[in-house]
């Protein structure tokens, strides 16, 4: 997918005892976004995180602080 996007970053996000492995991409557009999509399996299931962001210069640490410390669900 990243020739579609102006750029992809894989990324890490640690969450409790697991991480989360995925991509961030940044559109090509006039006025670009951020889309984050990442995966965690627990044996089970896997579980799939997306984040868009309309504007990608937001910090998007605040939503990967939460998730470490356990305040999203």
């Amino acid at each position: 997918l990243k020739d579609y996007y102006l750029s992809a970053e894989m990324i890490e996000i640690p969450l409790a005892e697991q991480t989360l492995y995925g991509v961030r991409f940044i559109s090509k557009d006039r006025e670009p976004y951020s889309y984050t999509v990442a995966v965690v399996e627990d044996g089970r299931k896997i579980h799939l995180l997306e984040i868009f962001l309309p504007d990608p210069q937001w910090d998007s640490h605040i939503i990967f602080d939460a998730l470490e410390e356990g305040r999203l669900k």
